[in-house]
């Protein structure tokens, strides 16, 4: 957010920052989506990824965010109102606590 903010202010400054923390912003984007995306060979609960036949629990977080909820993958594939209502969700039960 200081580089944006820097870039309405002072574009050279912005570029020198950009310059300094990018290499370190792609290798952690890098480092998160091969986390995400690795397969996971044996679960928490003695389940192999490759046994479980839909996508879900067992397997990686992307193949947890297909289905409609990530604990109960029998209930099917989510669609994209499935996925904004899982943002409203998510965006207002952690606001209503407090």
């Amino acid at each position: 957010m200081s580089i944006f903010a820097a870039f309405l202010r002072n574009r050279p400054l912005a570029l020198a920052r950009l310059r300094i923390y990018l290499p370190v912003l792609i290798v952690g984007l890098a480092v998160q989506g091969l986390w995400m995306h690795h397969d996971r060979v044996e679960a928490s609960a003695g389940i192999g990824a490759t046994e479980w036949p839909i996508p879900g629990f067992p397997q990686s977080y992307l193949s947890q965010l297909k289905v409609k909820n990530g604990n109960d993958p029998e209930l099917g594939l989510a669609t994209p109102l499935d996925v904004a209502v899982r943002i409203a969700d998510n965006a207002s039960v952690p606001s209503a606590i407090c």
